[in-house]
């Protein structure tokens, strides 16, 4: 599971800049925020609090067919996370179907970000 060439490119990409920025922010994601979010929090909430509008995927992969987006600042609860290749993919539940959300991705296959954190300070959605 994930994409090896995504995860060099997302390497080389914390090299030159430093961090992963938190969402498209100039703030640097404190280095926790990489983690898996049920790891992180093994007996807390079980919802993420996502950062960016961010694709769902049909699968966990990047060029796996996008089945709906999630606005930004928005709260979701995951059924299980996974650590790929490419990061931290996390599973929940929209409507009738499951997605899949990807923890780090590249902004203009340049800078790193973190497009969800491991607690929800905001109302379910």
């Amino acid at each position: 599971i994930g994409n090896a060439g995504l995860a060099s490119q997302l390497e080389a990409a914390v090299k030159a800049s430093g961090c992963y920025y938190l969402g498209f922010t100039d703030k640097c994601a404190p280095a926790g925020e990489l983690e898996n979010p049920l790891t992180a929090n093994p007996e807390g909430d079980k919802r993420i609090q996502v950062v960016v509008n961010l694709n769902v995927r049909s699968e966990a992969r990047p060029d796996a067919e996008a089945i709906g987006v999630v606005p930004g600042n928005s709260c979701v609860a995951v059924e299980t996370c996974l650590t790929a290749s490419d990061g931290v993919w996390c599973q929940a539940r929209f409507g009738e179907r499951n997605g899949w959300l990807r923890k780090s991705a590249l902004r203009q296959n340049r800078w790193p970000v973190v497009t969800f954190v491991n607690k929800c300070e905001t109302p379910s959605q």
